[in-house]
């Protein structure tokens, strides 16, 4: 699938609406943003099915497929792990009462290496760095399109869409709404919204986007106008299961549809492009980096209204940092060890 601009910048403001949702729920600068979940899993179905999917069909092995997929992911990922033992590490040493002792610190990182959950005495899967959990979603879903949804067609991935739909609509919580995957209790949950979401992109693809191209339209920027108003705004008390999911289930395939056949006039490309490019990093890496800036600003008594936007700014050039000197390189010197030499970098 050719490169679709709007879509890479539709992933740098969804990935920007997690910042500001884990920023402080209480400021109310992104009260959906951990819908940008769902926008990712159904985004990742677009592009794999497009870029992907052929190569399996042709009968490009799922073991290559997968090697692939694990070296897009792990680099940005060990960064992730690395800062938050760090900043658990600093909890500890700081004593306080929730931190995780040495022990259970080595074990989540020995778990966390190669990327499997860990149990401690506190919920997340992933205790050093909590957003992995949608890591481990997405390669499942991986696996399960390599394995099977690659052949199906698209009345059966419509099929499977429709099987999941009232499991998604039964899993909705009356006050957190799909806000939950995170925890290992949780796991039910976070299977429905993957499963669901990413079916749903390989089933765009495959219906709608497979023989269309993409084509320069001034309307470009609406679908990434909308997705942040979907991601910012807060529903009425009481109606917060239904907002995520007319969200999820309708308004976010029509974007993805959208911003996969507008793209940007030439001018734009540059700045889509480089949302997309920090979108990954700048989510591997900004919850451990977000509490020790909250926590260095809290202690300095910095206004709320100075220490968020210099944050903000931070985390984008360490996020570019990341996206254009560490994962390219990163990746490169996986694929020359994981990989044959005559396959191209993931």
């Amino acid at each position: 699938m050719d490169r679709r601009y709007s879509l890479d910048a539709m992933r740098g403001v969804a990935a920007l609406a997690v910042v500001l949702y884990h920023v402080h729920p209480r400021l109310g600068l992104a009260n959906s943003g951990y819908l940008a979940v769902d926008l990712f899993f159904a985004l990742s179905g677009i592009v794999i099915a497009g870029r992907y999917g052929p190569p399996l069909r042709a009968g490009q092995g799922v073991g290559a497929f997968l090697a692939r997929r694990v070296i897009r992911l792990y680099p940005m990922y060990l960064v992730g792990l690395i800062l938050g033992a760090a900043e658990l590490l600093g909890q500890y040493k700081l004593g306080y009462p929730q931190a995780l002792r040495p022990a259970e610190l080595a074990w989540a990182a020995l778990a966390g290496i190669v990327m499997l959950p860990a149990r401690t005495s506190i919920l997340p899967l992933y205790p050093l760095n909590g957003p992995s959990w949608t890591l481990m979603f997405e390669l499942l879903a991986n696996i399960a399109f390599a394995a099977l949804l690659v052949r199906w067609r698209a009345r059966w991935l419509a099929g499977l869409c429709l099987v999941l739909l009232p499991l998604l609509i039964w899993s909705v919580h009356p006050d957190l709404g799909l806000e939950r995957g995170g925890a290992w209790s949780e796991i039910p949950y976070g299977l429905l919204r993957v499963g669901f979401s990413f079916t749903l992109g390989v089933w765009l693809y495959e219906a709608v986007l497979r023989d269309r191209a993409g084509a320069v339209s001034t309307g470009w920027m609406l679908p990434l106008v909308l997705v942040a108003l979907a991601l910012c705004l807060a529903p009425p008390p009481g109606f917060r299961g239904g907002y995520d999911l007319v969200v999820v289930v309708l308004l976010f395939p029509a974007l993805l549809v959208a911003g996969a056949r507008w793209d940007p006039p030439a001018r734009w490309r540059g700045i889509a492009t480089w949302l997309g490019d920090v979108s990954y990093p700048l989510y591997a890496v900004h919850y451990p980096l977000l509490f020790v800036v909250s926590f260095a600003a809290r202690r300095m008594a910095v206004p709320t209204a100075i220490w968020v936007p210099a944050m903000l700014v931070g985390l984008l050039i360490v996020a570019h940092v990341l996206a254009r000197r560490v994962d390219p390189v990163a990746r490169r010197w996986l694929t020359a060890r994981w990989m044959r030499a005559d396959l191209s970098a993931a």
